[in-house]
């Protein structure tokens, strides 16, 4: 355990300083061509939206598979989240017209904070909308994705489920879209949480989890969805019970998910 501690700080450490990187890029390519980090990240996704290839995405799968009704859907727009941003307005475009009530909560871990003005609980950098048409969800995706400037690589995801839920209002299920790579700074808020959460896991290879996902999904007696599969069965999990997830097996031990199997 304490050896994937420190590679998994290590891990973390070389992500943020790919994110910085390509912020940095992206945002040096806007000011050349002379328009604003949201019309930026617009045009981007536009394009994105276009090149794309709809045997790819782990968003539609999951949402085929599974037919929610009355969705609030929560997703993650920092970092490297806009690849699957793109699978999310493909899936809303060819479904909006028949979901009822569908709800959006977008969040970006802080809007503009620097890292050591992030307080735990009152982060921010959530928005909330209604669904309104494939332009409103652009646009209001592109804005969100431009105000968060990536900073750290933990996201304040139970912090986005405490406020969404308040923000939204008559829905049935809620569906949180994470970044796998990126865990959940605001973690410690997650008894605070009792609703279900099926969550969507993106960049989850061959079942490897970050286990603050699996925990959100046992404490709310929700679900966990990858390209591949729905586990549906880590709501029942007790103390010293395993799961086995593509290639790994993951055991609560001490109330914690662990890994028991090798990369």
């Amino acid at each position: 355990i304490e050896r994937r501690i420190k590679e998994e700080k290590l891990r973390i450490a070389e992500l943020e300083k790919r994110m910085k990187e390509e912020r940095e890029r992206f945002e040096l390519e806007c000011k050349k061509k002379k328009i604003s980090l949201e019309e930026g990240y617009k045009l981007e996704w536009e394009r994105m939206r276009k090149d794309y290839k709809m045997d790819d995405s782990v968003i539609l799968n999951v949402f085929n598979r599974n037919k929610w009704p009355e969705k609030l859907v929560l997703c993650d727009l920092t970092g490297s989240m806009q690849p699957y941003a793109v699978q999310l307005s493909i899936w809303y475009q060819l479904n909006f017209k028949k979901e009822k009530n569908l709800q959006f909560v977008f969040f970006n871990d802080g809007d503009y904070k620097q890292d050591d003005m992030k307080v735990i609980g009152e982060t921010g950098g959530i928005y909330y909308s209604p669904s309104k048409g494939i332009d409103s969800l652009g646009n209001l995706m592109s804005k969100v994705t431009a105000r968060g400037d990536g900073g750290d690589c933990a996201e304040n995801n139970i912090e986005a489920l405490i406020k969404g839920t308040k923000l939204a209002s008559q829905y049935k299920e809620i569906v949180m879209i994470v970044d796998n790579n990126s865990p959940i700074k605001d973690i410690r808020l997650l008894e605070q949480f009792k609703l279900p959460v099926h969550i969507i896991l993106c960049g989850a290879t061959e079942g490897w989890i970050l286990p603050d996902y699996l925990l959100v999904a046992w404490k709310t007696k929700g679900t966990i969805h990858t390209i591949e599969e729905d586990i549906t069965s880590i709501a029942k999990m007790v103390e010293g019970q395993d799961i086995k997830i593509g290639s790994f097996t993951y055991k609560i031990m001490g109330g914690e998910f662990v890994r028991i199997t090798n990369i």
